[in-house]
């Protein structure tokens, strides 16, 4: 027999009754309605820190939001990461990552007249998550071999290890590449040791986490001030952000603790049911890639202080939700989704040719 449903209290059962949101719904069709919860929730705050961190206004939360925005990211690419037929889906990353560059590149140069760097090499914006999600692909069967312990240990030391080097910084993306690989390998281990699921079934657990995360944003809030900024995004080596090698390893070694707490936290802290917004999560490498476009046209154009002009900084926040909305559709992802695959029956041998 099947055993009887307990209601559910609280806002969720509000929202539950009036269909908003449906705790008793996993899956929809082959797709996970929680891990795309937290793909939504993720993207949200992405593009809510690149409006309000371009205007300058709530640092504390664009701050608290770095912390585990992008780490959050990658935890959950590589949650679906599988070490065995990578090589058509790496191929589909490169090619959309070429495609991207060059036409960053093409607008600004041609339509805002900007003398910007023409290389493959730089990846202008927000195009370095491709270029990381190409190397971890290409390097997973490799530190699938390794046992999770030294593979951790070893990922954590080189991405401290890398600000000391001056060398590795914007090149490639090499040192974003290293600082935040951990991130992606520890989805992987989610997935395959379902930890994530089974620690996501736990309603106290989703509690305390949320309760973790307001008592962080506020703590962060509150500290915003001895915060760098650079330390967050890992862009540089540690002497481009002047701080000395024992100052940029006790810096880098927070933004893991905190970030690696952070990740966790917040993931947990995501509904598992079916809601209204579960369905913009299954496009957001699609919102990603045209809202950072976006966002670079908006800044060399000069165009954000006049929008600022015209909204409170809170319709900005109001202004960057609608955008991730305005985005979801499926006919702008299915282009993108199809690039990235790989299927390109024109580029590759036949069988017969192998």
């Amino acid at each position: 027999m099947n055993e009887e449903k307990k209601p559910v209290n609280g806002l969720m059962g509000f929202l539950a009754r009036t269909k908003i949101y449906d705790s008793s719904i996993q899956m929809e069709g082959r797709r996970n309605c929680y891990i795309d919860n937290a793909r939504f929730l993720m993207i949200t705050l992405v593009v809510i820190t690149h409006f309000t961190q371009t205007t300058g206004v709530f640092t504390g939360l664009w701050k608290y939001v770095y912390f585990f925005h992008m780490p959050a990211f990658l935890f959950l690419s590589g949650y679906f990461a599988k070490p065995q037929r990578n090589a058509k889906k790496c191929m589909g990353i490169l090619m959309l990552y070429c495609i991207s560059q060059v036409l960053f590149i093409f607008v600004e140069r041609v339509f805002l007249g900007t003398d910007c760097k023409i290389s493959l090499f730089y990846p202008k914006f927000g195009l370095w998550y491709l270029v990381a999600i190409f190397f971890y692909l290409l390097l997973l069967p490799l530190m699938d071999l390794i046992k999770p312990w030294i593979l951790f240990a070893g990922l954590y030391a080189l991405g401290l290890i890398m600000g000391i080097d001056r060398s590795v910084g914007e090149f490639m993306s090499l040192s974003r590449i290293f600082v935040f690989a951990p991130f992606y390998m520890m989805g992987y281990y989610a997935n395959k040791t379902k930890v994530l699921e089974r620690l996501s079934q736990k309603m106290w657990l989703q509690n305390v986490c949320r309760a973790v995360a307001v008592l962080t944003l506020i703590a962060v809030v509150y500290l915003q001030d001895g915060i760098r900024g650079q330390v967050l995004t890992s862009k540089r080596s540690y002497d481009a952000m002047n701080l000395t090698n024992p100052e940029g390893l006790l810096h880098r070694a927070g933004f893991y603790i905190i970030g690696t707490l952070l990740v966790w936290v917040i993931l947990l802290a995501v509904p598992r049911g079916k809601a209204f917004f579960t369905r913009v999560g299954t496009n957001c490498v699609t919102i990603y890639l045209i809202h950072i476009l976006l966002v670079d046209i908006l800044i060399n154009t000069g165009a954000f202080p006049v929008i600022q002009s015209y909204v409170t900084k809170w319709g900005l926040i109001v202004l960057a939700v609608l955008l991730v909305f305005v985005l979801s559709p499926d006919f702008l992802a299915k282009p993108l989704n199809h690039l990235m695959k790989g299927e390109y029956p024109w580029l590759y041998k036949k069988e017969t040719e192998q």
